[in-house]
């Protein structure tokens, strides 16, 4: 562990004027993004993609090593195991899970999770089943990205209002809640006649 660390500070320190460079970069692309005209005009987009790219691909190299260094320090682990340790269950996965990065993983079944909720809202009010449910679910999906994002924090990017289409969603569910639409035009009228046949109104 300490020859990897050491490894690790002599790399960045070898790679420390650049990354200066890279950051004053990184803030340019922000007062980039930030200027008026950002999200409005043709010109101002395409630089701003340039420079997004550009900031990407100078931190890749860096990311590259890193993870380099990452993986001789997990096979550094792997050989001082032995063969006890290598037919333990138990300890290989500690040792499979070990290089992963909890605040990845975390993110990784975030994504996971919001993907399935959005995906899943959108087929169920398509088919007009458990409505309610799913327009609800969409209702308090779209408050917690308006909180994530409020519009009185920053000034709207353009004309309209960001948060315009959200609300106007937000509204669209709304209706769908009060009116029950899946009872009307959807797989909710099969369960409701199947459930008021075995269980009365």
């Amino acid at each position: 562990l300490k020859v990897r660390r050491q490894q690790l500070a002599d790399y960045l320190a070898g790679q420390a004027s650049d990354i200066v460079e890279w950051r004053h970069e990184l803030w340019r692309l922000e007062q980039m993004e930030a200027s008026p005209g950002a999200q409005s005009v043709p010109h101002e987009q395409e630089r701003i993609a340039e420079k997004r790219a550009e900031t990407t691909a100078a931190s890749s190299p860096w990311l590259a090593q890193v993870r380099a260094i990452e993986r001789d320090l997990h096979d550094d682990l792997r050989d001082i195991l032995n063969a006890d340790q290598v037919n333990d269950p138990a300890v290989m996965e500690s040792y499979d899970t070990l290089p992963a990065d909890n605040q990845a993983r975390s993110l990784h079944w975030m994504n996971i999770a919001i993907t399935s909720l959005v995906i899943g809202v959108g087929v169920l009010l398509m088919l007009g089943l458990f409505t309610r449910l799913a327009a609800a679910g969409g209702i308090l999906f779209l408050v917690s990205v308006l909180a994530a994002q409020p519009p009185w924090i920053a000034a709207p990017a353009g004309p309209i209002d960001p948060s315009y289409y959200q609300l106007v969603e937000i509204a669209g569910l709304m209706v769908l809640f009060a009116s029950r639409a899946g009872r009307w035009a959807g797989l909710d009228y099969f369960i409701s006649a199947l459930t008021r046949r075995c269980c009365g109104r």
